[in-house]
């Protein structure tokens, strides 16, 4: 039983054929590199995604290719094995997953909405998984509107990213007070490690048409404790440093980011 399960970023192993449930038929063996958290025998129970995006509750399978040790994406399906961006992640029916941020100001904890938003989920934990976030800053930051990071060291110096993820900011999802969302250039499908944290009810960022103009910033979250910290970031006395506006006077850096 899968019970509280969210997703594994740890302790997991690559399930032979033999040890899947004989239920399941051979041919529905569709994907050479799926990896399935061990001590849970009901695979049925778990829903997988395959490169696309798309729930397969087909792709249940295994075969014994591992990802290889450089890969950073071990609790994910790997698309057609390749270990690279575009790693889904797998997930259960319990479908949350909580990350926690430390900052020189305090500390965050998100809830993130993997089947709301799963591209955008997967995209934002390989980043976490991959130590990037970690010595970036909140570099841009107005008040009652929202604080921006993860792209920016403490020298304002860019980070090199992915591949940039779709938007999909068309899950329903709004861009409320406390929400977490992908920030992006003027293309829609330009985000890849940037994100904000709502400090107001910004619903005009919302998608309402698959144009230029009208996609809107996807939502993928929620901050779930530690909004005060937040709101202190939001007070923080801005300046411009090196060609950006709205950088806070104090450094403000993330130390830290984990799933939990």
């Amino acid at each position: 039983h899968i019970g509280n399960i969210k997703m594994f970023p740890k302790a997991i192993h690559v399930i032979q054929k033999q040890e899947l449930v004989q239920a399941r038929s051979p041919e529905k063996f569709l994907h050479p590199n799926a990896h399935i958290p061990r001590d849970y025998d009901n695979i049925q129970d778990f829903r997988f995604m395959d490169v696309d995006g798309d729930f397969n509750s087909e792709i249940v399978a295994s075969r014994n290719t591992t990802c290889g040790i450089s890969c950073p994406c071990s609790a994910r399906i790997l698309p057609l094995g390749n270990c690279r961006t575009g790693c889904v992640p797998i997930f259960s029916e319990e479908h949350s997953m909580n990350v926690h941020i430390t900052t020189s100001m305090g500390d965050i904890l998100l809830e993130l909405n993997p089947v709301q938003a799963p591209k955008t989920v997967g995209n934002f934990i390989s980043y976490v998984e991959s130590g990037h976030y970690v010595g970036t800053i909140f570099h841009r930051v107005i008040k009652d509107f929202m604080i921006q990071g993860g792209g920016l060291d403490a020298e304002m110096h860019t980070k090199s990213t992915n591949t940039q993820v779709q938007n999909e900011a068309n899950n329903g999802l709004r861009n409320e007070l406390g929400t977490i969302a992908m920030a992006r250039t003027g293309d829609p499908h330009s985000a890849s490690a940037q994100f904000f944290i709502n400090t107001n009810d910004n619903t005009f960022l919302d998608h309402r048409a698959e144009t230029r103009d009208g996609w809107g910033y996807c939502v993928f979250g929620k901050v779930i404790e530690g909004m005060e910290t937040v709101e202190k970031i939001e007070k923080s006395i801005t300046t411009k440093r090196k060609g950006h506006q709205d950088v806070p006077e104090e450094i403000i850096e993330i130390t830290g980011v984990v799933v939990i």
